[in-house]
This record gives structure tokens, sequence and C-alpha cells, in this order.
């Protein structure tokens, strides 16, 4: 990649870094921030922010220097947190009530969007992923993914389909006072499809999908530290009743599962 993308990146990444850091700090500290949103929401978004501001922000940083210095694997785990950028920053554009960080959301999800278009033209352009590798770490993966996106499908659809079959709106709508659920739109439509065919081209051993182990990888590990995270939070301000201690234990086990394969993946680049 020529000097001049890499700065492009670098500088891209360093201006969401800071806007990321200053409305996080501002829904996190200011009180009442976000008193448009219902209970569920309010505390939903201010654990988001909390996430955004002491682990987003120094990961971006962090992989923008290294990716800066000498491309290759920070590249990889660079894309990754940028597409968990635009999948987090999509809802905050689309599902939180209008208010003064508005702009800031938008440019936020722009210089996400911009940066994965740069790093995904560098991951596929560049053969950098050996293929001298067997089942393990990419087929493993692959069926991971299968598995993962159809459990998830499975869990969605079951909350879905009932309240479609009695004229009802999914439970979790009623508790977040949203007019359908962010989360379901985008996994349903975007991000458990891609994990489906990433999976099974994983399988098949296709080089494009090499390519996107990494960055897949990375995306699921922030999002299981998110949910994680989310439901302590949750339950620690009254929102939910019951801890789900199975729930976080199964999100541990996979992110744990998928730092194991993300490690793997990352010694096939070259």
């Amino acid at each position: 990649m020529s000097s001049r993308l890499l700065n492009t990146v670098s500088v891209l990444s360093f201006l969401s870094a800071i806007l990321i850091l200053i409305s996080g700090l501002i829904g996190i500290y200011t009180p009442g921030f976000y008193k448009l949103e219902t209970v569920n929401w309010q505390q939903q978004a201010i654990a988001q922010d909390i996430i955004d501001v002491f682990l987003i922000v120094p990961l971006l940083l962090g992989t923008a220097i290294l990716s800066s210095r000498k491309p290759g694997k920070a590249f990889y785990i660079e894309a990754g947190i940028n597409l968990y950028l635009v999948y987090t920053y999509a809802i905050y554009c689309f599902d939180i009530q209008f208010n003064s960080l508005f702009i800031i959301y938008c440019a936020i999800l722009g210089f996400a969007f911009y940066s994965s278009v740069i790093l995904w033209n560098h991951i596929f352009k560049e053969p950098v992923i050996s293929k001298n590798h067997g089942f393990y770490p990419f087929r493993l993966t692959g069926i991971y993914l299968v598995i993962v996106s159809l459990l998830f499908y499975t869990l969605w659809l079951s909350d879905i389909i009932p309240a479609i079959i009695n004229h009802d709106v999914p439970s979790a709508l009623k508790e977040t006072g949203l007019v359908t659920n962010p989360v379901h739109v985008l996994d349903l439509s975007i991000i458990l499809p891609g994990l489906f065919i990433a999976g099974m081209l994983l399988i098949r051993r296709n080089s494009f999908a090499y390519r996107l182990t990494p960055v897949i990888l990375t995306f699921m590990i922030l999002m299981d530290v998110t949910i994680i995270f989310l439901t302590i939070v949750m339950f620690l301000h009254g929102v939910i009743n019951v801890l789900n201690s199975a729930m976080i234990a199964i999100m541990g086990l996979q992110a744990l599962f998928c730092v194991v394969l993300l490690r793997s993946s990352l010694k096939s680049v070259e």
C-alpha cells in the first residue's frame, strides 16, 4: 500500500478515536444525556460509551500506529475494529434519539466506513495469507462461523417469528422503546449471512475467505466483550433482575476461542 494511503488511514483512525473519545465522555459523564431513551436503552448506550472510550479508542490508535509503520498483521486487526465501528455507529446514528452529538456519530460512521474501504482494498489486493495450513485454523474457523451464524439465526428468529404470528412485537422492543431492533436488522441482513458464507468458503479452503478470517474474528471478539459488559451493566443498574451467568460464560468462552483462532490465523500472514 502506498504511503499516501497509509497516511490517509492513520488520519481517519486518529480522527475517529478523537471523536469517539469526545462523544463517549459526554455520554458517560453528562447527567441525563440519554434522557429521551427508555431506561433499558439509556444503560445500553452508556455501557457502549464506556466500551468505546476505554477499549476501542486504545485499540484503534495502537493498530493504526502499528499498521502505518509496518503493514501486515495490524491491518487485519484495524479492519476488524473499523467493521465493529461501522456496526456500532450505524446503531448510534439510526437508533439513538436525535441529540447534540448526531453530527459526530455520522462523522465516526463515515471515517470507519472509508477506513474499511481502504483497508479491505489492501487486504484483497495483497496475497499475504499463506495457504500452507491444514484443518487448523482455517477450516476449524469455518465450521465455527457456520455454527455461530445458525445459532444466532435461531436465537433471533425464536423471538421474531412468534411476535409476527401473534401480531405483537418482540419483547426486547418493548423494553428499549425502539421501532425495530437494530441488532436484528444488521445481524439478519448482513452479519449472519456474511459469517455463514465466509465459513462455508473457509471449509472449502477459498483464498478469498482466508483474508477475511482475522477481520471477522477481531469483530466477533469485540462483539462478545460488548455483550458481556452490557449485560453486567444492565444488571448492576437494575434494568434486568437476573444476571444470565450462562450467557456470560458462553460469550466469554466464545471470545477466548476466537482469540485462539485469531492468533493462529495471524501466524499465516506473510
